[in-house]
């Protein structure tokens, strides 16, 4: 489960190492096993471990390659002049569990905003661009680099849907080669935020009600099925706190798609944390969300 508490970037920046790893043989002596030799090595196998304490992350090849969190956000400032030019690169969120084994960095492009006339051009809605960077040492998560929309207002976010950012690299090979390997699939950033834009524009115009938008929830994030009484009393909570936001963002938007779409947001940015961890990970339900939004709209 996600900490509550807010990290600070530095939070991420914890010694990790690749370390041989050694078995102890045994003999039996009067019937019992005895451990008498610790100094054998495995071969072609290494421990992704945390200096500080010790704590195994995972078991890899010779070959893997690790990198940091740190090497990580190198890579990712690269990435983000590659992707913004000189705009200036603002860290805003962290998102990791309590075992270090992932996390997510969020960095906002200052000046790089999609501004949506709704109510008047004197009051106009804010969605500001983001560069999320995303490392393991657990190896559940891939090195990647993804471009986001944040509302302003609130910081409901989503990953934008299409895979706008190609970065491919291997893991034995070293930064300094992935470093440039980095390529956008849009010309400009200015065609991402014009795509968005007029996304925006689509959802706002299609109507729905309320059970409309409770069905297209449910399919846009991927709830499962209860599978026995104490998820089912879960999925209630869920399904009442997503009744309250509904009509929270129907009394600010109306009635229609563009109003779902904060929801999911919403929800997204901040699950219930009584949810299984497949339905909490803030990460891919923003993910869920952009797919979503680049489908429906």
């Amino acid at each position: 489960m996600v900490r509550k508490r807010e990290y600070t970037l530095d939070d991420a920046f914890f010694d990790v190492e690749l370390s041989p790893i050694y078995v102890a043989t045994e003999r039996e002596e009067n019937g019992q096993l005895i451990m008498f030799d610790r100094s054998v090595q495995i071969p072609d196998f290494r421990a992704v471990k945390r200096v500080s304490d010790g704590f195994v992350f995972a078991v890899v090849k010779d070959s893997y390659h690790l990198i940091t969190n740190r090497e990580a956000y190198e890579l990712g400032k690269m990435c983000f002049k590659q992707v913004f030019g000189e705009a200036d690169m603002e860290f805003f969120n962290l998102r990791m569990p309590i075992s270090q084994s992932f996390c997510t960095m969020d960095f906002f492009a200052k000046e790089e905003c999609v501004y949506l006339s709704r109510k008047s051009d004197t009051n106009k809605e804010e969605w500001r661009v983001f560069l999320r960077i995303s490392n393991s040492y657990n190896r559940k998560t891939a090195l990647k680099f993804d471009l986001g929309f944040c509302r302003s207002i609130c910081r409901n976010g989503m990953i934008f849907g299409e895979k706008s950012i190609e970065f491919k690299y291997c893991h034995n090979r070293s930064s300094d080669y992935i470093a440039s390997e980095f390529k956008l699939k849009y010309e400009r950033i200015s065609i991402v935020k014009e795509i968005f834009r007029k996304k925006i524009d689509s959802l706002y115009a299609h109507k729905l009600n309320k059970d409309e938008m409770m069905s297209e929830i449910s399919k846009a994030l991927q709830f499962r099925s209860p599978k026995n009484e104490k998820e089912e009393k879960e999925a209630n909570e869920r399904d009442i706190y997503l009744d309250n936001l509904i009509d929270s963002y129907c009394d600010e938007n109306g009635y229609n798609a563009y109003a779902l779409l904060n929801v999911l947001t919403d929800f997204a940015s901040r699950p219930l944390h009584n949810l299984t961890a497949f339905e909490n990970n803030p990460d891919t339900l923003e993910r869920r969300v952009g797919e979503w939004m680049m489908q429906y709209a």
